[in-house]
């Protein structure tokens, strides 16, 4: 992280005893082997383990060899999220119960940029502008 300090990925969190303002919706596309996610506003770590067990479930119902599936995730409505918080992303993404051949997320800000690229596996993941840049490439090897 050249030229940046830790303290300058440091984020606001929700007031102790309020809720947190997040949401997340998956949804399965059968035929391309794929995942869907919509991560929106800023999550708490038990949150994010929420979204791993319904993410994981959701892969399930794919019905495909494992790590053959693919996820794309639009995360462009999230916020920086806490070192807590990243790092329980960070676990999901190197060690899930079933790891897919694809992860493709659409990211938007350079603070939101530079934490999701810290998060993602490099061999099998990409970070995009766009959610049709994404959906481009994660379809691309589908067959």
């Amino acid at each position: 992280m050249t030229g940046l300090t830790a303290s300058a990925l440091r984020v606001q969190q929700p007031p102790v005893g309020v809720a947190p303002d997040c949401e997340f919706t998956i949804s399965v596309d059968h035929p391309h082997r794929l995942v869907r996610a919509t991560l929106i506003g800023f999550f708490t770590p038990a949150e994010v383990e929420r979204f791993a067990r319904e993410e994981q479930a959701a892969v399930e119902t794919l019905d495909c060899p494992k790590g053959e599936h693919r996820v794309l995730i639009d995360a462009s409505q999230c916020q920086v999220h806490t070192r807590e918080v990243a790092e329980a992303f960070a676990r999901l993404a190197s060690d899930p119960p079933i790891k897919a051949r694809r992860i493709a997320v659409v990211a938007n800000g350079t603070l939101h940029r530079i934490q999701t690229r810290r998060i993602l596996d490099a061999d099998r993941s990409a970070m995009f502008d766009t959610l049709a840049d994404a959906e481009r490439w994660i379809l691309a090897d589908a067959g």
